[in-house]
């Protein structure tokens, strides 16, 4: 069984509601956190369709996610070691 950490952020969530001006009675953590773990419902359902289709496989989509270094995923290993240096914002990765 491998492990994965599925990138739910409510915090990001609210910020963004209070950003849009949602009335305040839906602005706060707990609707966020509900919103969080919808969108990654959602996602993973739509991920899931896209490998029950062959149209990707399980390791594509998921392998960022994947709990490698003492709870770090594999992308923010491979982020933090600076092997996406060419993928970091801002840059075209071009020469």
């Amino acid at each position: 069984l491998m492990p994965f950490a599925l990138p739910v952020n409510p915090e990001a969530v609210l910020k963004v509601l209070e950003g849009q001006g949602v009335a305040p009675r839906y602005a706060n953590l707990e609707q966020a956190r509900r919103i969080a773990w919808r969108i990654i419902k959602d996602w993973v359902e739509a991920q899931l369709a896209l490998i029950a289709t062959e149209m990707v496989t399980l390791e594509q989509v998921f392998l960022p996610y994947l709990k490698v270094n003492q709870g770090q995923t594999l992308y923010d290993y491979l982020l933090e070691s600076g092997r996406f240096k060419a993928l970091q914002a801002g840059d075209s990765g071009t020469p």
